[in-house]
């Protein structure tokens, strides 16, 4: 999956980890690490270049790959599209599933 990273994007990828890895003191295990993560999602995309789905890098998890990481840095990257439920409105949806739904939709806003 590494492989089909473009080596132009894949040495833009290494050079912004690398950087991001310096300023925060990180190992070089978890600089690889993230290096390979980011390979990994953008050599999926069926369009470079486009913002890769939050979503899609948790996924990286279940291989042991550092998904905070990978996904700070392409945020920093500008590389990132969010696309995740923030965990208050999931708490919100649980704990008001059973009002009514005229005071759900109030408390909603």
């Amino acid at each position: 999956m590494i492989e089909r990273c473009d080596p132009i994007i894949a040495e833009w990828v290494d050079r912004e980890v690398g950087e991001h890895a310096r300023r925060h003191g990180w190992t070089h295990k978890a600089m690889a690490e993230t290096r390979s993560g980011i390979r990994i999602v953008i050599g999926l995309q069926d369009d470079p270049g486009a913002p890769i789905k939050a979503t899609d890098v948790t996924l990286l998890g279940g291989i042991d790959l550092p998904v905070r990481r990978i996904l700070d840095v392409l945020a920093e990257m500008r590389l990132l599209d969010d696309d995740r439920t923030p965990a208050v409105k999931t708490w919100f949806a649980q704990r008001a599933a059973e009002l009514p739904a005229p005071m759900r939709d109030e408390l909603g806003i």
